[in-house]
């Protein structure tokens, strides 16, 4: 009961469940943790611990030390692939956690064998889901129930069975559990509403006939065989599925394995996330983004945007510059061989700066006409047109602008000043 009052009050102080495409659970985690404190008593056989990305156990309730034989003070701050997890499955542990703190997972189901105090060796199946504070994700919890060895002994372990999946069907995605042929042997409340079917009537189907071609059915069946061949990378990889209903949705599917106790893979339990709506906004802001370098490719001046600091420290610079100052644009990226501040003329930098500041300050945009020193050490006459980006703080994130050289107009007009001084004399 502790475990969950604490993860709680995580979310009081801003943690969260998250997806990969960074959206919080939210509501659903509030009906997750009542489901698991109903299901997760004193009596229940249900293991629940945490621990940090380096594998640093945090919290260890009741039922972990029934299981693993570990007190709460004997196996905080011990790490779990030393103490507890068998070494066959220590190395995919570490990208495990790897995928979990970058988001590239939403959480892991498998069995796995584990190790007790005494040495003796354990079966259980796990679920392992990451926990964010903000943006950051700052541990894992484990929710644990023992697993079989051959033929089930009493009635118990059918009803730990049920309760573990009572525990699934609260979970918000998708969990399912598929043999080696491909055929879905589990799937949860919320798998089947992600498909369109009703409760129960995914059990029996096959993987391959939810794709939503013929390449995709073709590439899941090569994924089988590559399991089957002993290919076990458990690689997230992504999907598109087709929904009762006809609809096309893209999914991310992340697995591991149920083994027996002699370690041979029996079947794959999966996360199955929708990403449909991450998919649209992936495609929408690559749309945009060659929109916007198709602009920027035909602007004859420099794009820009930079920090405001003494080195102009250059975040983004297109190639134009190389026109206008002799150095790439790659050179001056945060400062990577020189600073913009080192090609603007020594007797314009503190003028330059000056200007800046005030009209960012203000909330103005700033236009400025000042000298760049070439490679080659000629001097460039520019115009540099830009504004400040700042953030609802009122601090100033970065700033965009665009530079455009202006040496023969300056030319011109210095010419022009000459003819008239010479005409009025």
């Amino acid at each position: 009961m502790g475990f969950c009052m604490q993860i709680r009050e995580d979310m009081k102080t801003g943690s969260r469940f998250s997806t990969k495409a960074g959206g919080a659970v939210g509501s659903n985690l509030d009906k997750v943790l009542l489901r698991i404190e109903s299901l997760v008593s004193p009596t229940s056989a249900f293991a629940i611990y945490s621990f940090d990305f380096d594998g640093v156990i945090k919290d260890w309730n009741q039922v972990c030390e029934h299981i693993y034989g570990y007190s709460k003070e004997e196996i905080i701050g011990r790490k779990v692939q030393e103490t507890i997890l068998h070494e066959a499955f220590r190395e995919t542990f570490s990208d495990k956690l790897d995928l979990l703190r970058r988001r590239n997972s939403d959480c892991f189901s498998e069995q796995k064998l584990g190790y007790k105090k005494d040495g003796e060796i354990v079966t259980v199946n796990s679920v392992m889901v990451p926990v964010f504070d903000g943006q950051e994700a700052t541990k894992v919890i484990s929710v644990e129930v023992p697993g079989e060895h051959g033929q089930r002994e009493n009635s118990g372990s059918q009803q730990q069975d049920q309760h573990y999946k009572n525990i699934l069907n609260v979970i918000p995605y998708g969990i399912q559990e598929v043999d080696l042929e491909g055929k879905i042997l589990f799937a949860n409340s919320f798998l089947h509403r992600l498909y369109g079917f009703a409760e129960g009537e995914l059990i029996g189907k096959r993987v391959f006939d939810l794709a939503a071609s013929d390449s995709e059915r073709q590439k899941i069946k090569e994924l089988f065989g590559d399991i089957k061949n002993g290919e076990v990378l458990n690689i997230p990889y992504e999907s598109k599925r087709l929904t009762m209903d006809s609809r096309i949705i893209d999914v991310s599917v992340n697995w591991g394995y149920k083994r027996d106790f002699s370690g041979k893979i029996e079947s794959l339990i999966c996360a199955v996330t929708d990403i449909t709506r991450q998919k649209k906004v992936e495609s929408a802001l690559q749309s945009s983004e060659g929109l916007l370098r198709n602009l920027v490719a035909n602007i004859p001046g420099a794009v820009y945007q930079c920090a405001m600091d003494s080195d102009w420290t250059m975040k983004f610079l297109s190639k134009p510059i190389e026109q206008i100052s002799g150095y790439t644009a790659e050179s001056f990226i945060l400062n990577k061989v020189r600073t913009y501040e080192s090609v603007i003329h020594p007797d314009d930098r503190k003028r330059v700066a000056r200007e800046v500041e005030d009209c960012v300050n203000n909330n103005w945009s700033y236009v400025l006409e000042y000298r760049i020193v070439d490679s080659g050490g000629r001097v460039h006459w520019v115009y540099d047109k830009g504004q400040g980006v700042k953030d609802k703080n009122g601090k100033v994130v970065w700033l965009d602008g665009v530079v455009f050289d202006m040496t023969d107009k300056k030319k011109a007009e210095d010419k022009e000043l000459r003819i008239n001084k010479l005409s009025f004399f």
